[in-house]
């Protein structure tokens, strides 16, 4: 059966958008899908779904919790071959002169034009650095993700599409309960 991984835009974030994992777990059950379990309070679901083709799955569990929990939020999901993938394509993790607590992910949740994607990376600096690869871009922010302007919000208005984003600890500990 296939195993995925989804990550819920906006959860349990400074206070908004507050769901309960226990209710989310139970909602993902609801629809049918197996194996459900929840990492940490962030919105990171995994689960194991044979009854949905993938590119249905975030559109009815974004219909489950908009009713279920009146919530509006977008839900990026990545199957576990695509998920090995944008871990094996971390530029930075491959250095070892860089901290990997200080690495992040930023998931797009669409496309975004290459306009776009070269004006993000040109406001990069000297410390904090990313790389655009595919729908993903890779994050090092060496004196901490809450001290760099290339933050979730920062990255969604260059580049127009809404995105997500996910310590690289938390990428890899999702794929290990997975793999």
């Amino acid at each position: 059966m296939p195993k995925y991984i989804a990550l819920l835009r906006g959860i349990n974030v400074s206070g908004k958008n507050k769901i309960r994992m226990p209710d989310l777990k139970s909602l993902y059950e609801s629809l049918g899908l197996v194996g459900v379990k929840t990492y940490i309070q962030s919105g990171n679901v995994i689960f194991e779904a044979s009854n949905y083709n993938k590119a249905s799955l975030s559109t009815v569990i974004e219909n489950a919790i908009a009713k279920n929990f009146n919530i509006e939020t977008a839900i990026l999901i990545k199957a576990e071959n695509e998920w090995a993938t944008i871990i094996k394509n971390n530029p930075y993790a491959k250095n070892d002169n860089k901290d990997i607590s200080k690495l992040h992910v930023t998931f797009l949740l669409g496309e975004s034009s290459e306009e776009a994607i070269n004006k993000l990376e040109r406001v990069q600096s000297k410390e904090d650095t990313l790389k655009v690869i595919n729908d993903v871009v890779y994050l090092y922010c060496p004196n901490g993700y809450g001290r760099t302007k290339l933050s979730n919000n920062f990255i969604e208005r260059i580049l127009q599409v809404p995105a997500t984003t996910r310590n690289f600890k938390t990428v890899c500990a999702l794929y290990a309960q997975i793999a």
